[in-house]
């Protein structure tokens, strides 16, 4: 009977290890809301990592900006970012602003907002770009949103003689390199060279 349980209490102990062993050999990636995942990395570069599920062959991809911390199989700790948790509209100021779309790679969409997109100046840092910001920033947080990605939205408006004006629209980040001290500047609306320029704020989160 001893032999029997001694048998057992081995049998199990063997699994258990076994099992420990299994997961070990996985990286976990500790998201900037503190959500951890399980997966192994396949790649890493200065901006991303590069991630496939357990049991899955499709490879995914994750910002660097959004993660906290990479803990590979080997044991290693690599610390990226200080925990961020957005939890409503009062934690506006941590919400980011990007014009790369690699920052929200691996993220989900929670929506688009207009509001804090008009009327400001391409190259001014003045107190209309501070609260047109502010105003961006606060509806991406209602929305639980940790990234906003702008775009850039140009229609190209052509009429002639005797036929219907003609708009084309094509979509394509915001190459200006101008920044205000908040991260971001947002071009005015309007038209130029019989040209019209929106923006789209679209947000993003975990």
């Amino acid at each position: 009977m001893i032999k029997i349980a001694k048998n057992v209490f081995l049998f199990f102990l063997v699994t258990a290890g076994t099992s420990l062993l299994a997961q070990s050999k996985l990286d976990k990636i500790k998201k900037l809301n503190g959500e951890e995942i399980e997966v192994e990395i396949t790649a890493t570069d200065q901006k991303m990592v590069s991630f496939k599920y357990p049991g899955e062959n499709e490879t995914y991809r994750m910002s660097k900006r959004m993660i906290q911390e990479i803990t590979h199989k080997s044991g290693r700790k690599e610390k990226l970012s200080e925990a961020l948790v957005i939890k409503g509209e009062e934690d506006w100021e941590k919400v980011m602003i990007t014009q790369d779309k690699d920052d929200v790679e691996g993220m989900v969409k929670k929506g688009e907002t207009k509001e804090g997109t008009k009327g400001v100046s391409l190259h001014s840092a003045s107190s209309s770009d501070k609260k047109a910001t502010k105003k961006l920033k606060q509806e991406a947080a209602k929305m639980g949103g940790y990234i906003i990605y702008l775009v850039e939205k140009k229609e190209n408006n052509s009429s002639s003689s005797g036929a219907n004006s003609v708009t084309s629209a094509t979509d394509q980040t915001i190459s200006s390199k101008t920044s205000n001290k908040y991260g971001v500047s947002i071009p005015r609306i309007g038209s130029l060279n019989n040209k019209q320029t929106t923006i789209e704020a679209w947000v993003y989160g975990f």
